[in-house]
């Protein structure tokens, strides 16, 4: 999945009206982790990125999760590992592990109450002294609106993405 998030950018470098200097990475869970491993793994391929509820340990993330899960864990323990058994694979895969490779800035979108995503996590992947990581904690539901407008504010030039319209009286959630 990391390739494939690497190609996409680079068919957008085909796109006349594409700056790739200033594309940006954003995602939600799992979405969030491969934001995560991407400014982790393959640092300097994104102007910045925004991540949302992504978890940073898959070891942890794991150990967190509800027993009505219970099918879809099979199913990870089957494509990924077991986590004990392999759990070199999980170290090397959890960005938290690697976050001093981290260089362009990053935005942490994290809800205080979540079950799965440790608000702990969160925090030392913003712990970092340098100023290129920023956190944005919520309790309540955040629109895409007020943290798009966040996220441009923190990494300046570069445009945040544009939320889809929403439904009649729907609303979405993160996380």
């Amino acid at each position: 999945p990391l390739q494939d998030v690497i190609y996409g950018k680079k068919y957008l470098a085909t796109l006349d009206f594409v700056d790739t200097a200033r594309v940006v990475i954003y995602g939600g869970s799992y979405g969030g982790y491969m934001v995560l491993a991407v400014l982790t793994f393959a640092p300097t391929e994104f102007a910045a990125g925004v991540d949302a509820v992504g978890p940073s340990n898959l070891i942890t993330f794991l150990k967190s999760i509800p027993p009505y899960w219970q099918p879809w864990i099979k199913y990870w323990y089957k494509e990924i590992g077991d986590p004990v058994k392999d759990k070199k694979l999980y170290h090397e895969r959890s960005p938290l592990n690697f976050a001093d490779r981290i260089v362009r800035p990053l935005f942490v979108i994290h809800g205080a109450n979540d079950p799965r995503v440790k608000q702990a996590e969160s925090a030392a992947r913003v712990a970092d002294p340098e100023p290129k990581l920023t956190t944005w904690s919520f309790g309540e539901e955040v629109s895409d609106r007020d943290f798009a407008a966040s996220v441009k504010a923190r990494v300046g030039g570069v445009r945040p993405p544009v939320p889809p319209a929403r439904p009649p009286g729907g609303s979405r959630s993160h996380g």
